[in-house]
């Protein structure tokens, strides 16, 4: 194939309530140090759209039910609404 990854644009469906989230943040790792929620990793963004890239292995062409895409190293819970797929390029 031309492209061994794709980038995935997909919406967090786990967010948690609406709720107004702190500007900043504690990740574990910096022990005690603040950052902006938005360069972290929190489970309550603001923002319910994310962009992961994943290294692509195949596609399945089910008839019946649809195309669907095979990737490694996705860490993302069952359920996902993916957006859009983007192919990349050799990386």
């Amino acid at each position: 194939s031309d492209f061994s990854h794709v980038w995935l644009l997909f919406l967090f469906h786990d967010n948690g309530p609406a709720t107004p989230p702190r500007a900043k943040v504690k990740p574990p790792r910096l022990v005690g140090a603040t950052k902006g929620i938005l360069a972290t990793r929190a489970l309550h963004s603001p923002n319910p759209i994310g962009l992961s890239l994943c290294r692509f292995i195949f596609f399945v062409d089910r008839n019946s039910v649809g195309l669907f895409f095979v990737v490694d190293a996705l860490s993302q819970s069952y359920g996902l609404s993916l957006c859009d797929l983007f192919l990349g390029g050799h990386i």
